[in-house]
């Protein structure tokens, strides 16, 4: 994280106070304090609104996790954030559920190539020229 973020410096988990705090040990109990949320905290409230996106969509109701973790890695395939495929692919192997994550990469790679070749057709069917 440290060469890809210059800039901002995350507010240690020992001198946190407030609602910096109250966020770190809801991420405790609940998650676990990782560097990508842990990133917004030199602003709470967005670190509030971070983690509430994510612990609602993935922790939170009655759809299993691994479903979530799979959602996740192909929507993160289809937005190219590599960090955030691994992430959940990590994760979905955490659920027990080898087979998923082999299959989410699997079609995520499958989505990125036509993803692609979408992109070089309607490139080629606006302009005539090959992308």
């Amino acid at each position: 994280m440290a060469k890809t973020i210059k800039y901002v410096k995350p507010v240690q988990y020992r001198s946190a106070t407030g609602l910096t705090a109250d966020i770190y040990r809801q991420m405790q109990a609940d998650f676990l304090p990782v560097p990508l949320l842990t990133l917004h905290s030199p602003v709470p409230e967005v670190m509030a609104g971070v983690w509430s996106i994510l612990r609602e969509t993935l922790l939170a109701g009655q759809v299993d996790r691994a479903l979530k973790e799979a959602v996740a890695a192909t929507v993160s395939k289809t937005n190219a954030c590599p960090f955030c495929v691994d992430a959940h692919t990590a994760m979905l192997h955490a659920t027990s559920n080898h087979d998923a994550a082999s299959a989410t990469f699997e079609v995520t790679t499958t989505a990125s190539t036509m993803s692609s070749f979408m992109h070089s057709f309607n490139g080629y069917w606006q302009t005539g020229q090959p992308m």
